[in-house]
Formats: structure tokens, C-alpha cells, sequence
């Protein structure tokens, strides 16, 4: 049991090698691996920003490390919260604050 609470929130997943065709069957997969994707996307903006680092934006994922350093690898803990609907929210929930440092917030793009 001890080995499987150890497991829950490591990203050892690999969906696309597990099932490549899980992401054409299960819509918030799809949803979920384009949020990261943006996060990603996002991430070189936030380490180059006075403001994003003082706000310590970035450690909204610090729980989801893994979201921002690749879109590939998913733990159980992301399975389960995505079945619940729960990842899906909260993630769709960071990405909506990123964004709108990046549009409307950040000085440094504001130029």
C-alpha cells in the first residue's frame, strides 16, 4: 500500500506509448494535454517575468510539477482527477489566471 500512495502523484504514464488511440476516445484527455500544451507555452514568459516571479505564478503547479515540464506524462492521481472532472477545472482555472497576466496584467508585454 505504502508503494501505491508513493505512486499516486508520480508522473509515470506515458498514455500516447500505453494506448495511442486513448486521445482520440476520451474528450478531456484532449482538453487537458492543450491546457498543457499552453502551459507550457506560458512557462517561458512567466521565468522571464519580474512580476510572474514575485507572484510566483508558476507554483499554482507545484502539486502538477510535471505539467510543467512536459504534456506527455500523466500520474494515477491525474487519471482519477480527470475522471472526476476535478483536473479539468482547476487546470482550466491556472490557465485563465496565466493568460491573463500574460494579456492584460504583465508590464513587460504591455510595451
Amino acid at each position: 500500500m505504502r508503494y501505491l500512495s508513493l505512486m499516486m502523484s508520480r508522473p509515470v504514464l506515458k498514455l500516447k506509448e500505453i494506448n495511442p488511440l486513448l486521445f482520440n476516445f476520451v474528450e478531456e484527455l484532449v482538453e487537458i494535454r492543450k491546457l498543457r500544451q499552453d502551459v507550457l507555452l506560458m512557462k517561458p514568459y512567466f521565468i522571464t517575468c519580474k512580476e510572474a516571479m514575485e507572484a510566483r505564478l508558476l507554483l499554482q503547479l507545484q502539486e502538477r510539477q510535471h505539467f510543467v515540464e512536459n504534456d506527455e506524462m500523466y500520474s494515477l492521481q491525474d487519471l482519477i482527477d480527470i475522471s472526476s472532472g476535478r483536473l479539468s477545472s482547476s487546470l482550466t482555472e491556472i490557465h485563465t489566471t496565466f493568460a491573463k497576466h500574460i494579456k492584460l496584467d504583465c508590464e513587460g508585454l504591455l510595451l
